[in-house]
Parts: structure tokens; sequence; C-alpha cells
């Protein structure tokens, strides 16, 4: 009888010994899922915030390379039409999308529309003029701005396509999420093709 309980203490000993390393290994186990979750989400952030910032750059080039087409026709026409096209111009950047405001076709078509418009008119007075149309430097610029437009076209899919993973991630992990960014929004990204953003 005497050496039975100090056998039954060490089996109770042993059984409680499992029980506790079993709650740790659940929690290592939860741990490392969120550590997994989180450099995801954060690799994600990353992969979109770049590739946002590559579109955005595209644009910003574009219209640097508008601006000194039009500085270029100021200095050989007529100061009415090159006031007209300053302003448009000027106005690309006011008018230029952002990234809550994509999620709106029409914002993104007044865009465009109004950037193939300054082209367009670029393209007319410098045949008009002459001089510049035959300039290598201007038509290689008129060039650089066009294959702008179809770049800006590719890289605003990859952008969708990486948000469109953001979104997917962030709906099939949010309660986990929550979890790590107590305090972040966690909303879906906008998206340019706005059937995408619906699905």
């Amino acid at each position: 009888m005497k050496r039975s309980l100090p056998v039954a203490l060490i089996g109770l000993y042993v059984a409680l010994a499992g029980c506790g390393s079993s709650g740790n290994i659940q929690e290592r186990t939860q741990f490392t899922r969120l550590d997994s979750l989180t450099d995801e989400y954060l690799v994600l952030q990353d992969s979109v915030l770049q590739s946002w910032n590559r579109v955005v750059k595209t644009e910003t080039d574009r219209s640097k390379v508008l601006k000194q087409l039009v500085q270029q026709l100021a200095r050989v026409s007529g100061a009415v039409t090159i006031q007209s096209l300053q302003t448009q111009v000027a106005q690309l950047e006011k008018i230029r999308f952002t990234p809550k405001s994509i999620s709106n076709p029409h914002v993104v078509d007044e865009y465009d529309a109004a950037c193939k418009s300054v082209l367009e008119h670029i393209h007319q007075l410098s045949e008009e003029v002459g001089t510049l149309a035959a300039s290598p430097e201007f038509v290689q610029q008129v060039q650089w701005a066009q294959q702008a437009s179809v770049k800006s076209i590719f890289q605003r899919a990859r952008y969708d396509s990486l948000a469109t993973l953001f979104n997917t991630f962030v709906e099939s992990n949010w309660h986990e999420l929550r979890e790590i960014e107590r305090n972040a929004q966690l909303e879906r990204k906008p998206l340019f093709n706005n059937v995408a953003s619906k699905q």
C-alpha cells in the first residue's frame, strides 16, 4: 500500500505534465500561425503599396513630359492656344485618381480622357507648327507619353491583381488579423476594375 502511493503520485505528476505540455504546444502552434499570418499580411500590404507607387510614378512622369512638350510648343505657337494647353495639363494633376477614388470608374475615365485629349492637342498643334514635328527630341517625348498610357494600363492591372489577393487574404483571415492589427481598419483595397471589386 505504501509503495503504490508514490507510484500513483508519479503517474499523476506525469499526467499533469503531459497536459501542460499539450497546452504549450497548442499555444506555440497558435502563436506560429499568427506569426505566419502577420508576415503574409505585411508582405501583401507592402506589395500593394509598391505597385500603387509605380502607377503614380508613371502618371507623374507623364505629366512632366506633357508640361515639357507644352513648354516647347510655347516657344513657337500662339499664346491663347498654349494657355489653354497649360491649363489642361495643370488640371490633370488636380483630377488624377487617388487610392480611394479609383473605385469610381468615372473619375479614372475622366482623367484618362483628359490625358488623351492633351496629347492629341499637342500632336495636332505640333503638326500645324511644323518645326517641332520634325524635331527628334519632341517626337521621342510624344512617343514616350503615348507609351506611358499603355504602361499605365498594365501597371493598373498588376495593382488590381495584388489588391485582389490582399482583399481575399483579409476576408479569409479577418478574425485572426483583428487580433494582430487591433487598431487597423482592415478595409478592402479599392480596385481600378470595378467589376473585380464587386466579386
